[in-house]
């Protein structure tokens, strides 16, 4: 095999929530059969080789390759294909690292896109590969797993360039922290109603625990401010929805520029001043995992889900309890916040497609990269679920990701002990209960403002960080904020919004 390329660089990373994104535009044992990778290829010739593409939240694994090795044998079996190479980064550096790939056209045959705003910015930039033929060729294990409904969420231009991963297709947003911390300071998760309660906690952990963060995340993370709001994003945050995108007539508006996100700048600026946020915040490269793991951070907002706590714990290596403060709603954006592609500079987009459709169809491929190699990284119980071996734990494991929401189906993935077995029955009635925005299904196609979503996207990258995570000063960076985004043309892109979303619904 030919050496793999290992790329990892510790930098901050959130699982929540959203990137802080440019205008350009996460265990069943019982559940369902291996799949047969039956549209993989044939075994003549060389093996393709594949380089690939996927972050992670915390250290990277000692076992990683071990892991892909196993992979591998399935590959080369049902596709005729290998890894061969990997980008394996952390949050904001992967979606960095993916950026310049996709501009230097460096080989990459898939990855996962993160964010719906940067799958924008690689279709508007023709660096993702129209999927049409590929998927109905060696693809039909993932439309029958996803669903035209969803798979939807990946077409522009009535082009398939994205695949939607199969997992919480819905959200609510709140708070994970450290349970023993928050039985220390009699901090109950059922009294926490509100934010109001959620600072009070803070204040408890901010006067007791002098060398402890209460607030963890990445530049890359919201502290819920647009889940609060309750908007629809539509893909890109210039030029949103409110009221969850259940406004009747849907008038597509500056979020920014509303009172609503005014007031929680305000707001986050407070805790900011009272320490709930670190000094550093917008500089500090420590991973939010890391830091709760050694007891200097005690909380992170984040997108809940059933089987969030015990995921977190997993990943941390203690309990874990979580709040919800949002109500549970999707929108198309949500849906693309996961998605599989493959970029226009793929060399083997046959072997991508094959690959793609055994990470949404083989049991067996899809629990070695949620949960390693069993035996080693976990083993099965009596009832069904899965633990770690005799002898192995959260602190000495070579593999463990809390990622199993990004591959594929997660429908196919075991259930860990502590997880109720039926777990990924609640999350299918999670996604299917949810709120639907009253724009459910558009998809915006942002390449008639290019030049302005360009200009846009660097006064966003100057200022929502500071802004939403409190460290700058709304009373002065609020308006500066607004006057530059008017200057780079928002204004423009929401009018170009808003006609496409007329001419959507008029459709409908």
């Amino acid at each position: 095999m030919k050496k793999m390329r290992f790329v990892s660089i510790l930098a901050s990373v959130f699982c929540a929530l959203f990137l802080l994104n440019a205008c350009s535009g996460g265990p069943s044992g019982q559940s369902g059969t291996s799949g047969s990778g039956s549209s993989a290829g044939t075994k003549t010739g060389d093996p393709a080789e594949l380089t690939i593409g996927f972050y992670i939240n915390s250290s990277m694994p000692t076992d990683m390759d071990a892991v892909l090795d196993e992979i591998n044998k399935i590959l080369l079996e049902k596709a005729n294909a290998k890894i061969t190479d990997k980008v394996v980064l952390n949050y904001g550096n992967y979606l960095e690292q993916i950026t310049l790939m996709l501009s230097g056209n460096e080989k990459l045959d898939t990855f996962l896109c993160r964010q719906s705003s940067n799958f924008m910015q690689y279709v508007t930039r023709g660096q993702l590969l129209e999927m049409d033929d590929l998927l109905k060729e060696y693809g039909q294990g993932i439309v029958d797993a996803v669903g035209q409904d969803f798979l939807n969420a990946g077409v522009v231009g009535g082009h398939q360039y994205g695949l939607t991963s199969i997992r919480d297709l819905a959200k609510e947003y709140g708070f994970t922290m450290l349970k023993s911390y928050a039985d220390k300071y009699d901090i109950k998760m059922e009294d926490i109603k509100s934010m109001d309660d959620m600072g009070a906690a803070f204040a408890k952990i901010k006067a007791g625990e002098p060398n402890m963060t209460p607030i963890v995340a990445s530049t890359g993370a919201s502290p819920l401010m647009e889940y609060l709001i309750g908007i629809d994003a539509l893909t890109d945050y210039c030029g949103v929805l409110m009221n969850y995108g259940n406004d009747d007539p849907m008038k597509v508006v500056n979020y920014f520029a509303t009172d609503e996100y005014a007031y929680w700048c305000n707001y986050m600026h407070d805790w900011y001043q009272k320490g709930y946020i670190a000094e550093d915040f917008l500089t500090n490269n420590d991973q939010p995992h890391d830091l709760m793991r050694a007891h200097r951070g005690f909380a992170m907002p984040t997108g809940l889900k059933p089987g969030f706590d015990t995921q977190e714990s997993n990943v941390v290596g203690e309990p874990m309890v979580s709040v919800a403060l949002s109500e549970r709603y999707t929108t198309t954006s949500l849906v693309q916040t996961a998605q599989w592609c493959i970029p226009h500079n793929s060399t083997e987009p046959e072997a991508a497609m094959k690959f793609l459709n055994l990470l949404f169809t083989d049991e067996k491929l899809i629990n070695l990269f949620d949960w390693g190699i069993e035996g080693k990284h976990y083993v099965k119980t009596a009832d069904g679920h899965i633990t770690y071996p005799e002898g192995v734990n959260s602190e000495n494991t070579g593999y463990s990701l809390g990622l199993g929401w990004i591959f594929g189906n997660q429908y196919l993935s075991y259930v860990w002990e502590g997880d109720d077995i039926d777990v990924y029955d609640q999350l299918k009635e999670f996604n299917q209960t949810a709120m639907k925005s009253g724009a459910f299904g558009f998809v915006y196609d942002n390449s008639k403002v290019k030049t302005e979503v360009a200009a846009v996207n660097n006064v966003l990258n100057e200022y929502r960080a500071g802004l939403e995570f409190g460290v700058l000063d709304p009373e002065t960076a609020l308006p500066e904020f607004l006057s530059k985004l008017e200057t780079a043309g928002i204004d423009k892109i929401i009018a170009e919004k808003q006609s496409q979303l007329d001419a959507w619904l008029a459709s409908k």
